[in-house]
């Protein structure tokens, strides 16, 4: 159920919407409307507002000042792989934290016949509230929504080419740190590499509990459905900026990415290319320890 601040938001953006024409529907979504990991009173509101003119509220962002006092806000393409979607962020008085996406009715409609792309299906389906729907579009979405019925473990090519790209960005990553470059040395690590080793997570999770595991998207509740053993190791993975502890961290997600992948190989029955890995590994650790003190 959403929160008492929320309801009373909610109640406020569905009367603004009531009384324009060009607002088809206002959908609530995300964790205000979510019976699994419900909303806290961290938790911000995510609006989907339904409308035939969306560049009118893209090229003056005034009207989010109808809702209350704005300590900041901008306008971003909502990344969701449709045409003519944005996303209005603002921070309210308070630090209420809420997102309103902006979509098309006739790319919404154009949708229905063609399928709904799965990151808005899987959002509509956690949970969906319609405080406005002129058009009934709420029932003919969740209709068009089919779900995938095989979400998430990768043929052997997928997961080869992972595990040798993972290994490649590690000695990348190590090269950057030899050279001085402590910025972009520490990024490789605690970015593009802990990427990839979210994906591993995904793969072994799914090896293990069923390929029907449900791991939400990004890095949402990472602590409750990856292997407990690989997030009581992430306290060791992350790196300071420090040449010596960038080194060391490295190599701790190496060790942490090497038995979740050799997990996941034999759970699915892949080949995992201990040799790369072998060679990768004891040049990685040889020239590390060429740092000195």
């Amino acid at each position: 159920m959403p929160t008492a601040l929320a309801v009373e938001f909610i109640a406020r953006v569905a009367d603004w919407a009531r009384a324009r024409d060009d607002l088809r529907a206002v959908l609530v979504v995300g964790s205000q409307v979510r019976a699994d990991r419900p909303a806290d009173e961290w938790s911000d509101i995510d609006f989907a507002l339904i409308t035939t003119d969306p560049g009118s509220y893209v090229r003056d962002d005034s009207w989010l000042a109808t809702f209350g006092t704005v300590w900041v806000s901008y306008v971003e393409d909502a990344g969701v792989d449709i045409e003519d979607a944005w996303e209005c962020r603002a921070m309210y008085e308070g630090a209420l934290d809420v997102d309103f996406g902006l979509l098309r009715l006739s790319i919404v409609e154009a949708m229905l016949s063609a399928g709904i792309p799965p990151r808005i299906g899987e959002t509509l389906l956690r949970g969906l509230q319609a405080p406005v729907d002129k058009d009934g579009l709420v029932p003919r979405l969740l209709a068009a929504y089919a779900r995938p019925s095989q979400p998430g473990l990768p043929k052997e090519s997928e997961f080869l080419h992972q595990v040798k790209d993972f290994l490649f960005r590690v000695a990348q990553a190590v090269k950057k740190l030899r050279r001085g470059e402590l910025m972009m040395a520490k990024v490789a690590c605690d970015g593009y590499l802990k990427d990839r080793l979210r994906v591993m997570l995904g793969w072994h999770a799914r090896a293990l509990q069923g390929p029907e595991a449900d791991l939400w998207h990004d890095h949402r509740f990472l602590e409750q459905w990856a292997d407990p053993r690989a997030v009581a190791a992430f306290a060791g993975i992350y790196a300071r900026y420090d040449r010596d502890d960038i080194a060391r961290a490295l190599l701790s997600t190496l060790d942490l990415y090497r038995w979740l992948a050799q997990e996941t190989a034999r759970k699915l029955g892949c080949t995992y290319p201990a040799e790369s890995d072998a060679q990768i590994a004891t040049w990685t650790r040889d020239c590390l320890a060429a740092l000195g003190p």
